[in-house]
């Protein structure tokens, strides 16, 4: 008789035995899991100065000028090092955009709520379009002096 026949009792049991350890761990996971979930980080959206614009703005016979200061939230775990790495960029967006705007058009009822959505659509596409992962939940102008 062979080592196998002799000795099956035995391969079953330990068969047997492995399934149920293995089984009762994978269910002590379960259970774990379903009662003792983890919990759910949220990410607070934080807030990022870009800093001030100062830009010349055409208006006729008379020069203006307008200075922005500008800040973005953002919930993404990256949004410092990313906007640091990024800012010739972004200001060179906002210098553009802003220089695209008439002393009339910045003056008017309603213009930094434009501004604003104007300046988050922008950002959003050039970081996109350079391969920066981050989100801007706002664009925020905290302060906007035209002269």
């Amino acid at each position: 008789m062979s080592f196998l026949k002799k000795n099956i009792k035995y391969l079953m049991v330990l068969i047997f035995l492995l399934v149920v350890f293995y089984g009762g761990s994978l269910s002590s996971k379960f259970l774990e899991d379903t009662f003792h979930p983890k919990p759910v980080v949220v990410l607070t959206p934080k807030f990022y100065p870009l800093g001030h614009f100062t830009v010349s703005i055409p208006s006729g016979n008379m020069p203006h000028y307008v200075m922005l200061e500008v800040t973005v939230e953002s919930p993404s775990l990256n949004a410092k090092k990313t906007i640091e790495d990024a800012s010739p960029l972004i200001k060179n967006a906002m210098m553009k955009l802003i220089e695209s705007k008439s002393y009339a058009e910045l003056n008017r009822q309603g213009a930094i709520d434009s501004l604003q959505k104007e300046m988050d659509k922008i950002l959003n596409k050039l970081l996109l379009a350079n391969h920066y992962h981050i989100d801007f939940t706002k664009v925020l102008l905290t302060r906007m002096i035209l002269q």
